[in-house]
């Protein structure tokens, strides 16, 4: 992985996409011609497995016993395990794509990973940018499990369908259904998480960026 951090039997593995996306196909509206980019920029390229591939070959490493970065999950038959994708351009985070690569991520560990989707607690894909953990940097520093829940919030957010079953009347009917849609699609990015940002420091950090210039 790109990156490997354990807290007793939590796992979390990263790895790392600098991907871009021709602009002529963000642009197409074309869904499928979307999806065989997100494929290759995020599943396998070729034979080469990348993103999610790598991230479920790490989780399958765990569970063969045989990590090279970490003895103590060899000896470990139950872990929970948080798979995360760190992205670099904020087009990732749109609507829907978290949701879509999740789906890709879930059905890659049940084809490769067997039992270990019993023996371990795998948690769903999490896809977020550089910028937003940057921003969010003080607050998972100030408790050890701010990043854990911030994850299992997000994750919750997205596995839950949610249903309207009634309505006073079939336009609002359509907006509850409408909004329930865009939460469960929606990217970490715009979840809401109880930290408020330090303007002034932001800004000072802008004015040290403008003078180095």
């Amino acid at each position: 992985p790109d990156y490997y951090v354990r807290h007793n039997n939590e796992v979390f593995v990263f790895e790392n996409k600098d991907v871009l996306i021709a602009k002529e196909i963000k642009a197409s509206a074309d869904i499928e011609q979307i999806n065989a980019v997100l494929k290759t920029k995020f599943l396998i390229d070729g034979k080469k497995k990348v993103g999610i591939g790598q991230l479920v070959t790490t989780i399958e490493e765990i569970g063969s016993k045989k990590f090279r970065f970490d003895d103590y999950v060899n000896s470990k038959n139950s872990l929970t395990v948080y798979p995360v994708l760190l992205v670099h351009d904020r087009i990732f985070q749109t609507l829907g794509i978290n949701y879509r690569l999740n789906q890709w991520f879930k059905e890659q560990s049940i084809k490769r990973l067997g039992d270990l989707n019993k023996n371990f607690n795998i948690k769903g894909l999490t896809v977020i940018d550089i910028d937003s953990l940057i921003l969010w940097l003080p607050y998972f520093q100030v408790k050890d499990k701010n990043f854990k829940e911030v994850l299992n919030f997000h994750l919750e957010k997205m596995n839950k369908t949610m249903k309207v079953n009634t309505a006073p009347n079939q336009e609002i009917l359509f907006y509850r259904a409408n909004q329930n849609i865009t939460e469960q699609l929606s990217p970490i990015s715009r979840r809401k998480i109880p930290y408020n940002i330090d303007l002034e420091r932001l800004m000072d950090r802008f004015k040290i960026v403008i003078k180095d210039e």
